[in-house]
């Protein structure tokens, strides 16, 4: 292997301002996020078991444990996207973390801090809401979630856009970020499903400078084991695995995995198992010098 490529892994951190917006998944969303906490420490044992460092992307909202409530408008400093079901902050109970757990996650952000291996925190907008909307949202959103994460000695740098829909930029950098990741190559659910039981070889990439901002290569999500995807075997994902390590390795570029900590709840035990052995693959091409492990924010053109 001619060139130490990278490796990456983000997780981006929503709990129910991911999917509980969404009709379709509020009641998945519920059953997802039963075991949330306990799911959570189980993946920063497996990352500390192969120290590999990671970049948690929290939705801003979640570094509170409380924000204030009663009078049904919640956050009303913040602007509201277009949602035809009502105000965007309905579901919010304006309450705190030991009564309503689901919707704030300080404790989360502290036990990452507390893992041991440098994680980075990144951020995730402020409520989830899409950067296709104006730039006064996108600006809004952005600068909250900033300063949710100052107000606990926070400066974070890296940002991982809701639902990857990429959009203005300009605000990331008015508040303050210097990274984010790419939206990555779109591909349907055929051809994303052929292609997990094939074990076919995720593409890999370069950083580079857009807008003043560094834009992180994203290769591939790990998606749960629900559905037809619960067809495809633990060997075709760790030859992915093994596939985009080596491509980084040959090729000096960056291998980013990217998930969600509740697409973990559902085949916990068989999703633990990949994400311990695929862990493995990363830390032996790290310890032969194939690759080297970074966070977002450390990556640069």
């Amino acid at each position: 292997m001619s060139a130490r490529g990278t490796f990456l892994l983000t997780f981006d951190v929503e709990l129910l301002w991911g999917l509980f917006f969404d009709a379709r998944w509020r009641r998945r969303a519920l059953r997802r996020y039963g075991t949330i906490r306990e799911v959570f420490d189980e993946i920063l044992e497996v990352l500390a078991r192969h120290r590999v460092r990671a970049t948690f992307a929290f939705v801003g909202h979640l570094f509170l444990d409380r924000c204030p409530g009663g009078d049904g408008r919640r956050h009303p400093e913040m602007p509201r996207p277009r949602d035809p079901g009502g105000a965007w902050y309905r579901f919010d109970p304006g309450t705190d973390l030991a009564r309503d757990p689901l919707w704030y996650g300080r404790d989360l952000v502290e036990r990452v801090r507390s893992a041991g291996l440098r994680h980075e925190i990144g951020a995730h907008g402020f409520s989830h809401a899409l950067f296709s909307g104006s730039a006064a949202l996108a600006r809004a959103e952005a600068r909250a979630a900033a300063e949710a994460a100052r107000r606990l000695g926070i400066e974070v740098r890296s940002f991982v856009y809701p639902r990857n829909v990429v959009g203005h930029r300009e605000a990331l950098r008015e508040a303050g970020f210097t990274h984010y990741r790419a939206a990555g190559a779109g591909r349907s659910r055929a051809s994303a499903f052929l292609g997990a039981l094939r074990g076919r070889t995720p593409p890999t990439g370069l950083p580079r400078r857009v807008d003043g901002l560094v834009e992180v290569p994203t290769s591939a999500p790990i998606p749960p084991a629900v559905g037809l995807r619960r067809l495809v075997p633990l060997r075709s994902r760790l030859r992915e695995v093994a596939g985009g390590l080596a491509r980084a390795a040959e090729t000096g570029t960056c291998f980013h995995l990217w998930t969600h900590p509740h697409n973990f709840v559902e085949g916990r035990r068989g999703m633990m198992r990949y994400l311990d052995r695929a862990l493995s693959l990363v830390a032996r091409a790290r310890d032969r010098g194939a690759v080297e492990v970074r966070t977002m924010g450390e990556v640069s053109p």
